[in-house]
């Protein structure tokens, strides 16, 4: 019986090494068209070429590590900045192509970001790679992926910098990680800096223009074009469960990690963040993180440090439509373990539970059940609609903090 967690949470910890592709209790499925490969860009320090980094890779590569650029020019002080305008005019004054309209106003707000092993009495500071950011205050905070900055190199900190599109390039220091969401927030010391400019995707349609700059290769500033392929996706990713991806057919590529997505107004839309390609570089399947999901947990980052989830205590598995159809069952999220004391087993949720709605939010996928506990909060009180026996049971369930040690 598969286990699966509500927010990455429950006990049901240990069927993601059972079932390679099920995390923290969830079924999500591994695909056969390559490998999901988030794109921070982290170089081996062993001098691996990019095609020995992806080859012979079944499924998501274990580290996130992919291929950067070997040298050091691009976003070096002194290289000259790309031509944005300071102010850029609407579509409606006299630019015919939108995408130099997204470009002007996006472009100043996306950063490079360069990681750095410390100098030693045995070697130099040595480029080790990097990704991608947005700025996200004017003060100095700047939004990247976790998997970009959240780790070490061999058993060293790396030093992180940033290099603005003017070309000036400051030191930054990591003030909040967020496993779970792949987010992370820097902060450097300047402020008047060009923040961007973050909506709801929630009206965003199958065909909107989408474009994405970052740093793919290290190039700094780079803008590449294409549509909402689909939204919504949930991907099992380097050990992560993403629930709420946007899928773009615009290029993206190892670097592009933790820049940004935008719609055709230039506002930001979500973060990019990996790509499925069986060779390491875009094959017309990149993936970035809601702007939703980015803006729940951003404000956190800055505040506390981390990012509080809500936790319901419950593991289990989605019955999709045909399942539900062809063995008499309710569509919605079977409930397979229920935490002893926890917030479902003390409102009355049993296991063989399913289900099919919380508070106005019909569950019919995993993203559907994260994102309405996301909206209620820790502390917030849930109504959970269940089916028992074919029978509707209503019940008030209080969310309480994902416990540390399942933080990821």
């Amino acid at each position: 019986m598969s286990e699966f967690d509500d927010f990455y949470g429950g006990d049901g910890r240990s069927s993601f090494l059972l079932r390679g592709c099920l995390i923290l209790g969830l079924v999500v499925l591994c695909l056969g068209l390559g490998a999901f490969i988030a794109i921070g860009a982290v170089a081996s320090l062993k001098g691996v070429s990019p095609v020995e980094l992806f080859q012979d890779e079944p499924s998501a590569t274990a580290t996130g590590e992919a291929p950067s650029a070997p040298e050091e020019k691009p976003g070096t002080p002194g290289a000259a900045p790309p031509t944005w305008k300071e102010k850029p005019p609407a579509p409606e004054e006299g630019v015919e192509n939108p995408v130099v309209f997204v470009a002007r106003k996006v472009g100043p707000s996306v950063v490079q970001v360069k990681l750095f092993l410390p100098e030693t009495q045995r070697a130099p500071r040595q480029y080790i790679g990097g990704g991608s950011g947005v700025i996200y205050r004017g003060d100095g905070y700047i939004l990247t992926n976790e998997h970009v900055v959240g780790k070490q190199i061999q058993g060293v900190n790396p030093i992180i910098t940033v290099v603005l599109v003017s070309g000036e390039e400051l030191e930054a220091e990591v003030v909040g990680a967020d496993r779970l969401t792949d987010l992370a927030m820097l902060k450097i010391d300047k402020v008047g800096l060009p923040a961007a400019e973050f909506t709801s995707t929630e009206s965003l349609q199958i065909g909107d223009l989408a474009v994405a700059i970052g740093s793919p290769f290290g190039l700094e500033a780079t803008v590449t074009q294409g549509v909402i392929s689909a939204v919504q996706r949930q991907e099992y990713i380097e050990g992560r469960v993403y629930y709420d991806l946007i899928q773009t057919d615009a290029a993206i590529n190892p670097g592009n990690s933790g820049g940004a997505l935008s719609n055709s107004k230039g506002q930001v839309i979500g973060i990019n963040t990996a790509i499925l390609s069986p060779t390491g570089v875009d094959a017309g399947l990149g993936f970035a993180i809601s702007s939703d999901v980015v803006m729940g947990i951003a404000d956190q980052l800055i505040e506390k440090g981390k990012a509080s989830h809500p936790y319901m205590g419950i593991a289990g598995e989605v019955i999709s439509k045909e399942v539900a159809e062809k063995f008499d069952l309710e569509e919605g999220f079977r409930v397979e373990y229920v935490e002893p004391g926890g917030p479902a087993d003390s409102a009355g949720i049993r296991e063989e539970d399913i289900i099919t709605k919380v508070d106005d939010t019909d569950i019919k996928r995993y993203g559907d059940l994260i994102k309405a506990l996301a909206k209620k909060g820790v502390g917030g009180t849930v109504t959970v609609i269940v089916a028992r026996d074919h029978k509707e049971l209503q019940f008030e369930v209080t969310l309480i903090e994902r416990p540390a040690e399942l933080q990821g």
